[in-house]
């Protein structure tokens, strides 16, 4: 038990007859286990937290750390380490808070405003960066410069702090922060995990406060391009238009780092080429509104343009600013995690199958429900999650070909249950009322939004995912937010997940105006081998009797030999009136 307990605050509260005992004496008594844990009842709370050192001195490590790995200017680097205490009627801990900031000095004045963000939990980073582990906060903190002295502040997030303490395009150079690197990192034993994606963010209301104020300070201490001769106004590129391709080649760059950190964002976090443009947008727009960017035809160009050469730039065939941003032929896009999809195709259980004359019959009885998809790709990246519910997923690229209606029909005839999956648009609800049959359409309505915040989202709105548009002409539209609105599969992804969409079909989909003759979707149970079902007793009892078997068997055929050579022997002539006996064994 002290091994156990060696590196635990609870060692020093075991009673005496705990430290002599051994795992397995204690495994044996429920009564001593629940003395054991009842004696945790006298521990004293954490009084501090221990770093290990002097929070100045760990200061300076920071810095210099910082240093170490980043071009920054460490001089006018700033740092502050935070010891602290948080307690409510259920639980009492500690915790540090480490923030550090410093000047870049490898970016010039064509960057002003700029801050990266590295965020860390008990020092493990964030796979994306850009201060994702404290997003969905509530920061409250004094301003302390200029108009905003004196006056509350308030933001949800790291970057929004940065930004309302300076970190903003300033169009007055002069009034300008100078680009910066922002360091922040939370230790404590209690960490309680938010978002259904996994370990995305935290709960951050026990260290709000220390938070705000410290990220705020440390900004407001940065320095700005004041008194270095640049005046009121510049030219610089700050207003200087970035084109379209930058957007998606620094997505790929940072999109391949994040794989790197965390391989199973391919599974979790898969994406298709229209996903890709939806998660760069909103940057995209951001700087249209500030006069930084704008497309050189439409928005719907630009969208075709990018999308179309992801493959290209990941293997190195095209060329960005001169140069390869990947060693040539190094990646695909799928080792990136951006899926697509053959227009009529199944995918069922990892294995994909044309929908084709040849065999629509053949297909039509895979899988307990059958969801037809309007978007391309976006099968693929829910496929991980259907797979152990039976569920088989049919994509058409746009509208459905008359094999997918067809398909569909025959999974009608089996008994099966199809349904259907499309953009909430216009052409989405016609696609799903162009089958031979009333069909479900499952997914997605307005409703996707309380859903998902119900559900692992609560920070996302309707706003975060819809779009406005004109539906082309022709087209009838039955509902009124059609007219100018629509929401689309990839923008859902986009912001949340794949698994995220997933969950939300898979609860549409048992909805009894959806499944009117009912049926329950469950997960599939894959039968194991023989092997899990038998004890190493009848396993070895098996190898045995399989042992004996084989000798016997070979008994058997020389004795067959045997007698096959009389046999022989007797018709030559040898003993030719006289019959094989028959062996009384």
């Amino acid at each position: 038990m002290p091994e156990v307990f060696a590196r635990f605050r609870e060692l020093p509260c075991l009673p005496r007859k705990f430290r002599q005992m051994t795992i397995q004496e204690l495994s044996a008594s429920p009564e001593q286990i629940l003395e054991l844990w009842n004696s945790r009842e006298g521990m004293k709370a954490e009084a501090t937290f221990k770093l290990g050192c002097k929070p100045k001195a760990r200061e300076k490590q920071l810095i210099n750390s910082m240093g170490g790995i980043y071009r920054i200017d460490t001089e006018r680097g700033k740092a502050k380490v935070v010891i602290g205490h948080y307690s409510n009627n259920q639980q009492t801990y500690t915790y540090a808070l480490e923030v550090a900031a410093a000047p870049r000095t490898d970016l010039d004045a064509n960057h002003a405003g700029e801050v990266e963000i590295i965020d860390c939990i008990n020092d493990l980073a964030s796979p994306g960066g850009g201060g994702a582990y404290f997003d969905g906060g509530d920061y409250n903190w004094t301003g302390e410069k200029g108009k905003l002295k004196g006056i509350p502040q308030s933001a949800k997030s790291i970057k929004e702090i940065a930004y309302k303490c300076g970190f903003d395009h300033n169009s007055h150079l002069s009034k300008a922060k100078k680009p910066c690197l922002l360091f922040i990192n939370l230790k404590c034993r209690v960490i309680e995990w938010l978002g259904s994606k996994g370990k995305t963010h935290i709960q951050t209301t026990p260290f709000a406060r220390d938070i705000a104020e410290t990220v705020s300070k440390l900004v407001y201490l940065m320095p700005s391009y004041h008194g270095e001769g640049y005046g009121r106004t510049y030219t610089s590129t700050l207003t200087k238009k970035k084109t379209a391709i930058e957007y998606l080649v620094n997505f790929l760059i940072e999109r391949n780092k994040a794989v790197d950190a965390n391989p199973n964002l391919i599974v979790v976090d898969r994406l298709t080429q229209s996903t890709v443009w939806y998660r760069i947008r909103p940057f995209m727009m951001a700087d249209y509104d500030k006069g930084i960017f704008k497309p050189k035809k439409s928005w719907g160009d630009t969208r075709r343009y990018l999308t179309s050469i992801i493959d290209d730039l990941c293997q190195g065939e095209l060329l960005y600013q001169g140069e390869e941003i990947f060693p040539r032929q190094s990646l695909s896009r799928e080792d990136l995690g951006i899926f697509a999809a053959a227009k009529g195709m199944m995918l069922y259980k990892g294995e994909s199958y044309p929908v084709s004359i040849d065999n629509i019959k053949k297909i039509a009885d895979k899988g307990i429900a059958v969801w037809a998809v309007e978007k391309e790709g976006i099968p693929n990246i829910i496929a991980p999650f259907t797979a152990e519910y039976g569920i088989a997923l049919v994509t058409s690229g746009g509208r459905f070909t008359k094999y997918i209606k067809q398909l569909i029909e025959n999974v009608k005839d089996i008994g099966s249950v199809p349904q259907i999956v499309v953009d909430f648009d216009a052409v989405g609800d016609d696609i799903a009322r162009s089958t031979y049959t009333p069909t479900a359409k499952i997914g997605v309505y307005r409703d996707i939004v309380p859903w998902l915040q119900a559900n692992g989202y609560p920070e996302i709105t309707e706003a975060d995912i819809e779009e406005s548009y004109t539906p082309p002409k022709g087209i009838p539209i039955y509902d009124e937010y059609l007219e100018n609105h629509r929401i689309e599969l990839d923008s859902i992804i986009a912001k949340t997940s794949g698994e995220a969409l997933f969950k939300y079909l898979l609860y549409k989909s048992q909805l009894p105006e959806f499944a009117p003759d009912g049926f329950n979707i469950t997960r599939v149970t894959t039968i194991p081998d023989n092997d899990a079902f038998y004890s190493e007793a009848v396993q070895a009892a098996l190898v045995k009797y399989d042992r004996a078997k084989d000798s016997i068997v070979r008994k058997l055929d020389k004795l067959i030999d045997d007698r096959l050579d009389d046999e022989i022997r007797d018709r030559r002539g040898e003993c030719s009136c006289q019959r094989i006996k028959t062996n009384p064994r």
